[in-house]
């Protein structure tokens, strides 16, 4: 055996028959140096995760406020009143003297400058329209960072808004609200469109999920009233003449405008609202409002449904009486894997010949979608593959 081999082997006997001093003090040392070093391994990444957060949300509110301080301010300054001067007559010392001031000003100077003024008014170019639109267009985007309103609460909302002792002013301006809080679905498809599509109806789901999306649409047709090819606007519910869920045969109850009267649009809109109330089921009667539609506005050559994603189409049986071309913009999400639309909506776009339409994105021809095609849904962006959409995990899109 090699000295090597028998100093290990010396080494291997002594740490065998080696057995240190119970110490319970060193035990309970370990055990504080183990806790303190798990706290400082969570608590300093968590303490700057927090300040950021803080920042960030410090900054955003601050810009919030500067943003609603600009809106605020009106441009007009209003004029202060003054008492008004009352004109001496000259005298003819004071006549002389100004006619002696008048010969010494330079004439060519004044000349000048009329010449400058005359030259920036024939200059001047006053705003054009699509410069408005798109400015109309990002201050509203500027509104849609408020977080959505949970369901039961949307409930509670419509329940407040039916009150009697509630002011009409101040159920307009609730609506108005509402309408921020949620993103732009129904003003951007129809803002983006609506150059394509003449003679149009439009059909709005007036249900209880879709009430933010539909007071958008409102808003919409106010600042377009000088649009001719809006024909009408029917809301609908689920719901019969008494505000109860419909069941099998029952009808669901319409609330038409034919006329862009902007009382005429909150009345039949608060009507439609006070009647759906008590609607809790999933399914919707989308066909019948169209079908509605159809019978009372004959001189419409589309319509343009806004639609619920999340909710089906209960009544898809009567689907070959539609005979108008149909354009969907689907609201909000289906909160499915892999299912970007109800099922039902794509065969209302392609039974009608019509389309369908999200907040970004345009499907005029739901029959021919191009391979890799994303679009964007709610706030998930979906990518079409082999005939169909599947859910991706893109934050932005490619």
């Amino acid at each position: 055996m090699s000295e090597e081999e028998k100093f290990h082997r010396i080494i291997r006997e002594k740490l065998d028959s080696f057995q240190p001093d119970y110490s319970p003090e060193d035990w309970k040392k370990m055990q504080r140096k183990i806790k303190i070093s798990s706290f400082l391994r969570f608590a300093i990444p968590g303490a700057v995760l927090m300040m950021a957060g803080l920042g960030f949300y410090l900054y955003n509110n601050h810009e919030v406020e500067i943003i609603q301080q600009i809106s605020l301010e009106s441009p007009f300054v209003k004029p202060e009143n003054k008492p008004e001067k009352v004109v001496q007559p000259m005298s003819k010392d004071t006549e002389a003297a100004e006619e002696t001031d008048l010969k010494k000003v330079n004439p060519p100077a004044i000349a000048k400058e009329i010449e400058a003024s005359e030259k920036n008014a024939e200059n001047f170019k006053p705003e054009t329209f699509s410069n408005l639109h798109i400015n109309k267009l990002a201050s509203r985007k500027l509104t849609t960072t408020t977080p959505k309103i949970h369901p039961d609460l949307l409930d509670k909302e419509i329940r407040y808004l039916n009150a009697s002792a509630i002011s009409m002013s101040d159920k307009i301006l609730r609506v108005r609200q509402l309408g921020k809080t949620y993103e732009l679905t129904s003003y951007q498809a129809l803002d983006r469109n609506i150059e394509k599509w003449k003679n149009v109806v439009i059909v709005c789901d007036m249900t209880s999920s879709m009430f933010p999306y539909t007071t958008q649409v409102f808003d919409w047709i106010t600042e377009n009233a000088d649009n001719t090819s809006v024909k009408g606007v029917v809301f609908f519910t689920d719901c019969d003449s008494l505000g109860n869920q419909t069941k099998g045969k029952l009808p669901g109850k319409m609330f038409m405008v034919k006329e862009k009267n902007e009382m005429q649009l909150w009345d039949a809109m608060f009507a439609a609202i006070s009647n759906t109330e008590n609607n809790n089921d999933k399914p919707e009667n989308n066909i019948e409002a169209l079908l509605y539609a159809q019978k009372h506005f004959p001189e419409a050559d589309e319509i343009i449904m806004i639609a619920d994603n999340s909710s089906p189409v209960k009544d898809m049986k009567h689907l070959s009486k539609v005979k108008k071309k149909t354009h969907i913009i689907l609201c909000g999400e289906t909160y499915k894997k892999d299912l970007a639309f109800q099922s039902d909506y794509v065969q209302i776009a392609k039974k009608t010949n019509g389309s369908i339409h999200t907040l970004e994105d345009d499907l005029n021809n739901p029959d021919n979608i191009k391979e890799m095609t994303v679009i964007r849904v709610g706030k998930i962006y979906f990518q079409f593959q082999k005939g169909k959409f599947y859910t991706t995990k893109l934050i932005f899109r490619p």
